[in-house]
């Protein structure tokens, strides 16, 4: 009687080199993808809203970051709407607060990440623009709407910058200058 399977053989257990690596078919200077096959260039979306590159961004001591303070602008304050953007304003209690501040709100609808990451941008960017027109002890909140990626894309800078200081006036919140 023999002891163990009777499929078993005997193996040596040390390790034997082949001549070829089996990880890398063909001689080791033609590894990786056949040069004969040609790839497509990248189709990603090179700037989807159309305005261009944005150099600056609002100071963070312009911004609104915490969840409590978006929450204070919807709660106690006031809103305009807009075809493609909602206002939200609110007025702080202290004089000496540093400028107005300013929050962006993008939901999913409005488009991908990408987008909405552009449309933030070109938002804070027309808020800078703006910012030593407007109503100085404020919390601002613009809201996009689903048609503004293509609003802004047909559009010049300058008509979207028009659209924002529109919603600014309608709230009575511009200071134009003398």
């Amino acid at each position: 009687m023999t002891q163990g399977n009777r499929f078993e053989t005997n193996i040596s257990a040390k390790y034997e080199k082949t001549e070829e690596d089996t990880r890398f078919p063909g001689p080791v200077g033609q590894q990786g993808r056949d040069p004969r096959i040609e790839t497509a260039p990248g189709q990603g979306q090179e700037e989807a809203v159309g305005l261009g590159r944005i150099s600056a961004s609002v100071e963070k001591k312009h911004r609104l970051s915490r969840s409590a303070d978006f929450q204070k602008v919807y709660r106690n304050g006031k809103s305009v709407a807009g075809r493609y953007a909602v206002l939200y304003y609110f007025e702080r209690a202290s004089e000496n607060c540093g400028g107005p501040r300013l929050g962006v709100s993008v939901s999913r609808k409005v488009g991908g990440a990408v987008v909405r990451n552009q449309v933030k941008r070109v938002l804070k960017e027309v808020f800078r623009a703006r910012k030593d027109t407007v109503a100085p002890n404020y919390d601002y909140v613009i809201i996009a709407r689903p048609g503004l990626p293509e609003y802004m894309e047909k559009s010049r800078f300058d008509e979207v910058v028009e659209m924002i200081t529109g919603l600014f006036r309608r709230a009575n919140l511009i200071q134009e200058a003398d």
